[in-house]
C-alpha cells in the first residue's frame, strides 16, 4: 500500500508544471485591422494637380474586387462638397497618387477623400477615408 502511494507521488513530481491552457499558435495572435486612410502634405500650391503621399483601401473579400477613387472636393465645413476631379486607385496601398484637375483649383481649404466609388462622387456618396488640404 505504502508503495503504490510512493509511485504516485513520484510520478507528480516527475511532471512537467501545467500553464493553465494551450501554447499560443497563429490563430491566437492579434489581427491588424487596416482602416482605409489618406496620407498628404496639408499644405500644397494651387494648381492643376493635388499630390496625395499614400492611400490604402483595404482589399474587399469579393472576387474581382475593383478599387475605388480618390477625389477632390470643396470644403463643406469639414465635409467633401462638391468633387472637382478624381484618380482611381487599387485595393491596398497606393504611393504617390496624383489627382489632375480640369481646371486649376483656385487658393483655399479642400477636402480629399477616399470613396468606394468608381467616377465622380454624387453628394449622396459617403467617404471612406478623408484629409485636408490648403491650396495656396
Amino acid at each position: 500500500m505504502a508503495l503504490a502511494g510512493t509511485c504516485v507521488v513520484l510520478a507528480a513530481c516527475g511532471s512537467t508544471p501545467s500553464t493553465g491552457g494551450t501554447s499560443p499558435t497563429a490563430s491566437q495572435q492579434p489581427v491588424v485591422v487596416r482602416t482605409p486612410s489618406i496620407t498628404l502634405q496639408h499644405s500644397q500650391p494651387a494648381g492643376s494637380v493635388v499630390r496625395v503621399d499614400r492611400v490604402y483601401l483595404p482589399g474587399s473579400d469579393a472576387a474581382g474586387s475593383t478599387g475605388g477613387i480618390v477625389a477632390v472636393c470643396a470644403d463643406a465645413g469639414g465635409h467633401p462638397g462638391t468633387c472637382d476631379a478624381y484618380t482611381a486607385v487599387a485595393d491596398g496601398a497606393s504611393a504617390e497618387v496624383s489627382i489632375y484637375t480640369p481646371t486649376p483649383l483656385v487658393a483655399g481649404p479642400y477636402i480629399v477623400g477616399l470613396f468606394a466609388a468608381h467616377g465622380l462622387p454624387a453628394g449622396e456618396e459617403h467617404p471612406l477615408a478623408t484629409a485636408q488640404v490648403q491650396l495656396g
